[in-house]
C-alpha cells in the first residue's frame, strides 16, 4: 500500500525541480543550481519524514494481494502476508476482520516492535467459493496515517462437477399441464462421472436423471404440475451423489408458485397523491391472464364513476387481457373507493372485481378503529391468564401450583441474542431471592428442549426451565417479543412486567420483589413502550441520492452493478440475512408483486449479506452458498440471489438492519 509520506516529498521534489528549471530556461548555467537545490530540498523534505516517523509506528506488508491462480473445489487454500512494522513506536493490532465467513484467520502477533515483522495466515474454505473471487481481509492498527489496511485475496476456484442452471424455477403454474425444467450436469475432469439422484419421499416435483453423454455430461428433468395443489410456494431439495470425493454430494433446488385460474395484477390500485396534485389525465393498466386448460374471454369492464373511461384489449384470445383506465387530470376517488368489475364468458367465475382508492389508509369511522398492539405491559394489575406448563424436572407449573407464592416467568428464545445477555443477569438476582421464596422458571418457546437446555446452561441460568412448545402461554401473556419477564404475586394477578435486556433490570427487579414479599405497592416503572422513539433508518438517507458505485454478480453470473441499472425501469435490492426471521417473513409480501413487475422488466435481487458471525445455526459453521439458496427457498423466495461478501454493498446503501429493501430507478437514484 502507498505511503502518503512518500507522496509528501515527491510533491515537494517537484515543485522545487519546477520552480528552478523555469529560472533555468532563462539561462543554462543556472541547471547546475537547480540540481543542487533540488537535491537538498529532497534530503531536507526526506529526513523530516523520517523524523515525523520517528514517534510513530508504521504499519508494512510486502505484498496486499495474493494471487491462488486456478484451484480445485476441495483442498482449503492457504497463504500468509508478512507484515512489518518500519515505525519506532510499538504497533498495535487492533482487529483482523476477514471480509466473509469463508476466510478463517490464524494466529498472528496482537503487537510488532519496530522492525519486526509477523505472520498473518489466512485460509479459505474452497468449498464456499465459486468461479472467480476476491475477498478482502482488513487489518486495523494504531498506525496514525494507515489505520486500516486492506490485504485482497483472489483467484478462481474450479468445481469437478457444475449444474447450470443451479435451481429449476418454474414461476407461475396452474393446472393439470405438466411443466419441465432441465439442469445440466457437466463433468470437468478427465475421470469418468457416475451420478445417483436422491429424492425426497414427499415432493411436489419429479425429477429424472439422464445420462447425455457417457460419463461426461448428464441432464436432470424436473417436472412441475399444479393438478393436485393448493395455490401457494411448491419446494423440493433433491441431491445427487457423484464419485468425485472433494464434491461428494451437490443440492438440486426446484420451486414454483401455484397461482389460481384467473389471475388479475394489480388486485387493487391505489391512486397517489402526488398523481392528483400533478393534475395531469393518465392512464392505469390491469392485467387479466387465463393459466387454465378452457379459454376465457373479458367481456367488458365497467367502473362505478362516469368520469372514468375504460378500456378493453385483447393480447392473447382467450388468455390474456388489458384493462386500461383513462382517469381525467386532478381525479381521485372519494374515501369510499371505487370499483373496477370485470365480466367474462365463464360461467364459474362470471365477474372479478378490482378496488380503486387513494393513498393511505381508509378514513376511520366511529365503526371503526385501528386494531391495539397488545402487550404484556397490559396484564399489569389483572389476574394471570390461566395457563398449564410443565418443567423439565416433571413439576407442574400453573395458576392452581402458584398460589402465595411470587413467580418470575421469563420468556425466552434460543435464537435471542438480548436472551442470552439477560439470562446470567436475572441469574444473579436469582441467587439472592430463592431463598426468600421467589420461583424463577425461564419459558422456553421452542420444541427442541436440549436447545433450550444449552441456551440455559450457557447463560448460567440455575432456576427452573419449562417449555413452551407452540408458544400457547406467550400468546396468553401477550407475549410478542424475547426476552419478556412477567412477576406475578402471591394473589396470582400480574403485579409487574420487564420487556427486554433493559438497562436498570437489576434495579427494577429488586424493588418489584422486595415489594411484592413485604407486601408493600409494587413501585411504577416507564414502560419500555413508552421509552421507545421513533427511529429513522439509516438507509432512509439515501432516497433521492445517488446510488454508490457497486458492482455484483447472482449465483447464476448474472451482472448487477451500477452500470447496469440503465437497463431496467427500476432495480430492487432486497437486503435480507439467511439468519433473519423477519426476512423470511417477508418473502410472501415480495411474492405477490414480483412477477407483475418483473413481467414490466423490473429486476428483483436478494442480496444476501451476514448478520452477526454469520454462522449457520444448525451447522455452526459460515453459511455456504447452497445453504443460503436452500433457505431462501424453503421460505418461498423466487428472487435471483447475490452474496454480499463483508456486506460491502449493503454497507455503501446504508442497509444496516434486515430487511432492507431498496429501490433504484433507472437514473440511477
Amino acid at each position: 500500500m502507498k505511503d502518503k509520506r512518500a507522496d509528501n516529498v515527491t510533491g515537494l521534489q517537484w515543485k522545487a525541480t519546477s520552480r528552478y528549471a523555469i529560472r533555468g530556461w532563462l539561462g543554462g548555467r543556472a541547471i547546475a543550481f537547480v540540481l543542487a537545490v533540488a537535491f537538498a530540498f529532497s534530503w531536507s523534505a526526506t529526513a523530516t519524514a523520517q523524523q515525523e516517523g520517528a514517534d510513530k509506528p508504521i504499519i508494512s506488508v510486502g505484498s496486499p494481494v495474493h494471487d491462488f491462480g486456478a484451484t480445485w473445489i476441495g483442498p482449503t487454500l492457504d497463504h500468509t502476508f508478512k507484515i512489518t512494522n518500519k515505525g519506532s513506536k510499538t504497533l498495535d493490532i487492533f482487529k483482523v476482520r476477514p471480509g466473509c465467513g469463508c476466510i478463517v484467520a490464524g494466529k498472528y502477533p496482537v503487537t510488532l516492535e519496530p522492525g519486526q515483522t509477523g505472520d498473518f495466515p489466512f485460509s479459505i474454505n474452497s468449498h464456499k467459493v465459486r468461479g472467480r473471487y476476491q475477498k478482502s481481509i482488513k487489518i486495523m492498527s494504531n498506525d496514525p496515517v494507515n489505520s486500516v489496511l486492506e490485504l485482497k485475496l483472489h483467484g478462481e476456484c474450479k468445481r469437478y462437477v457444475d449444474v447450470l442452471p443451479t435451481a429449476a424455477n418454474f414461476g407461475k403454474i396452474y393446472g393439470s399441464e405438466k411443466h419441465e425444467k432441465v439442469l445440466k450436469v457437466i463433468n470437468n475432469t478427465e475421470e469418468p462421472l457416475e451420478l445417483r439422484l436422491d429424492v425426497p419421499k414427499k415432493s411436489d416435483f419429479q425429477f429424472e436423471l439422464v445420462e447425455t453423454k457417457p460419463g461426461s455430461e448428464y441432464e436432470v428433468h424436473v417436472t412441475a404440475s399444479a393438478a393436485d395443489a393448493k395455490p401457494g410456494m411448491l419446494r423440493t431439495t433433491a441431491t445427487l451423489k457423484t464419485n468425485k470425493e472433494a464434491q461428494k454430494e451437490i443440492k438440486l433446488y426446484a420451486m414454483a408458485a401455484v397461482t389460481k385460474r384467473f389471475d388479475v395484477e394489480p388486485l387493487g390500485v391505489r391512486i397517489r397523491e402526488a398523481e392528483v396534485k400533478a393534475n395531469k389525465a393518465r392512464a392505469k393498466t390491469i392485467h387479466f391472464t387465463n393459466y387454465g386448460d378452457k379459454p376465457a374471454k373479458v367481456l367488458e369492464a365497467t367502473i362505478d364513476d362516469p368520469d372514468v373511461k375504460v378500456t378493453v384489449s385483447e393480447q392473447t384470445a382467450g388468455k390474456r387481457y388489458d384493462v386500461r383506465l383513462d382517469l381525467p387530470a386532478g381525479w381521485q376517488p372519494p374515501a369510499t373507493g371505487r370499483m373496477l368489475t370485470l365480466k367474462t364468458d365463464d360461467k364459474d367465475i362470471p365477474t372479478i372485481d378490482v378496488p380503486i382508492s387513494g393513498e393511505g389508509a381508509p378514513k376511520r369511522t366511529a365503526d371503526r378503529t385501528p386494531p391495539k398492539r397488545v402487550s404484556p405491559e397490559d396484564l399489569v394489575g389483572k389476574p394471570a391468564p390461566k395457563f398449564d406448563l410443565t418443567t423439565t424436572a416433571e413439576k407442574k407449573l400453573s395458576n392452581q401450583t402458584l398460589t402465595d407464592t411470587v413467580t418470575v416467568l421469563d420468556f425466552f428464545s434460543p435464537r435471542c441474542g438480548h436472551c442470552v445477555k439477560q439470562l446470567p443477569r436475572v441469574e444473579q438476582i436469582r441467587k439472592t431471592y430463592a431463598d426468600k421464596g421467589v420461583r424463577f422458571v425461564a419459558v422456553g418457546q421452542g420444541t427442541d428442549v436440549d436447545a433450550l437446555k444449552s441456551k440455559i446452561d450457557t447463560a448460567g441460568f440455575q432456576g427452573e426451565l419449562a417449555v413452551d412448545g407452540d408458544r400457547g402461554t406467550s400468546s396468553l401473556f401477550n407475549v410478542r417479543g424475547v426476552p419478556a419477564m412477567v412477576i406475578l404475586g402471591k394473589t396470582g394477578k400480574v403485579e409487574a412486567v420487564n420487556i427486554g435486556n433493559i438497562g436498570d433490570l437489576e434495579t427494577r427487579m429488586t424493588g418489584q420483589l422486595d415489594a411484592l414479599l413485604a407486601g408493600r405497592p409494587v413501585p411504577k416503572y416507564e414502560s419500555r413502550t413508552a421509552q421507545k422513539k421513533p427511529r429513522k433508518r439509516p438507509a432512509m438517507e439515501m432516497v433521492g441520492k445517488p446510488a454508490p458505485q457497486f458492482s455484483i454478480n447472482t449465483l447464476d453470473g448474472k451482472p448487477v452493478s451500477t452500470a447496469e441499472l440503465a437497463k431496467h425501469p427500476a432495480t430492487v435490492l432486497n437486503f435480507i440475512s439467511p439468519n433473519c426471521g423477519y426476512c423470511k417473513r417477508q418473502v410472501p409480501n415480495v411474492e405477490k408483486i414480483r412477477a407483475e413487475y418483473e413481467a414490466k422488466g423490473v429486476q428483483f435481487v436478494n442480496m444476501s449479506m451476514k448478520m452477526g458471525q454469520g454462522l449457520n445455526r444448525a451447522t455452526k459453521e459460515p453459511w455456504t452458498p447452497e445453504e443460503i439458496v436452500e433457505e431462501y427457498n424453503k421460505a418461498g423466495s423466487q428472487l435471483d440471489i447475490a452474496i454480499d461478501e463483508g456486506n460491502a454493498v449493503g454497507q455503501g446503501f446504508k442497509a444496516t438492519s434486515f430487511p432492507t429493501m431498496v429501490v433504484v430507478g433507472r437514473d440511477g437514484k
